[in-house]
């Protein structure tokens, strides 16, 4: 069955991990990595979702709780990880030199 409404992920403070997802209804975890890989671990509890959630490293949490023990699939590389950030990089070197009054002279990002 097709689901009717958006997943919501939310991002990540982690070198490994950019943002997680989870379907209560599926029991299925979504991990994107800064890679822009995504994986979808199924059978995977709230419980389980929960000690993720709340553990101090989500990248050691999940080297040690998750790849082995979790059916998983590599689902499609997303890029919209990559445009995000590179929109932001461009935003920002635009905002500075607005910021520093200087012109930008054939600058271009």
């Amino acid at each position: 069955m097709r689901r009717e409404y958006p997943m919501t992920w939310l991002p990540l403070e982690s070198k490994m991990l950019f943002s997680v997802a989870y379907d209560a209804d599926t029991r299925t975890l979504y991990l994107r990595f800064r890679s822009g890989d995504v994986y979808r671990y199924f059978h995977f509890s709230e419980d389980h979702y929960q000690q993720f959630l709340l553990a101090e490293s989500k990248g050691r949490h999940f080297l040690s709780n998750i790849p082995n023990c979790f059916p998983y699939e590599r689902m499609a590389k997303l890029q919209v990880a990559y445009q995000v950030n590179t929109a932001l990089t461009v935003l920002t070197v635009r905002l500075r030199f607005w910021h520093t009054g200087l012109p930008m002279n054939g600058f271009s990002v």
